[in-house]
Formats: structure tokens, sequence, C-alpha cells
């Protein structure tokens, strides 16, 4: 679970509708300001934008400071595995293009798949998929 990943969660919730840092990107979308528990110790906080300056994937960006250095960033669904700025996107209910959309598949089916056992994914991979205790029973 992300901890604190909802934007509202500020002291107030006029508080986190402004940015607490200067951002000069003019391709980025303020989403919010929140607390920073999910990437690390940053105890003003972050505020949250989702950038479409790529030439085909957007970013999400955290930023903790007013430095041009001061902040995390990462493609959306980019990882085998949801980042914490991949949750912040979801948990705040950013609209997911059609790639997006693709890309979080194919990530949340890694991450299922992983969790599967040996004869399991051998009947999923077969057509069939066996819940619990085998009682019940998909199959193509």
């Amino acid at each position: 679970m992300v901890e604190g990943a909802f934007l509202n969660m500020t002291k107030s919730p006029s508080d986190s509708l402004v940015p607490h840092f200067n951002h000069d990107c003019d391709s980025c979308r303020f989403l919010g300001h929140g607390p920073a528990r999910i990437l690390g110790d940053h105890p003003r906080g972050l505020d949250f934008y989702v950038c479409e300056s790529g030439p085909s994937h957007r970013s999400m960006i955290a930023r903790y400071g007013d430095r041009p250095d001061q902040y995390h960033s990462g493609v959306l669904f980019e990882c085998t595995e949801l980042t914490a700025l991949d949750k912040v996107a979801l948990f705040n209910m950013l609209e997911l293009r059609d790639d997006e959309n693709e890309r979080l598949l194919r990530v949340l089916a890694a991450m299922w798949r992983s969790t599967l056992g040996v004869v399991n994914y051998e009947k999923l991979s077969a057509g069939n998929i066996v819940f619990g205790d085998g009682n019940v029973v998909w199959s193509d």
C-alpha cells in the first residue's frame, strides 16, 4: 500500500491544491501536493506533476524543493512492478492513455504471474486457470 499517496492528506485541503516548489516546465500539469512518505524523507512534502513533454511516454514528477535537481521522476508503467510514482498516478485517478493502459496491464499481468506456482502457471499458459483448491476452473 502507498501510504499517504492521496494528495488531499495534507494539513488542509486547500494546501494540496497549490504548488509548494518552483517548477518551470511548461509541459507539466500540477496534480497536487502531498506527504512524502512514499519517496523517502522529504519533510516539506512533494509536489506531483504529470509531464507531457516526452515523445511517446508521459512522466510523473515528484518535486521536493526549488532547486532544479530536487525531484524524482519516472515514465509511467515502464518497470516490471508498479513504482511509487505509478501508484500516485493510479490513486489520484490520472486518466491514462491507451498506451499507458497497455503497459499497466502488462505490469499487472507480470506481477500476478510471479505469484503463481509452477503448476498453475503451466495451466494458465495452456488456456486454463485453476483457482484455490481446484474446484473452480476456467478454460477457453
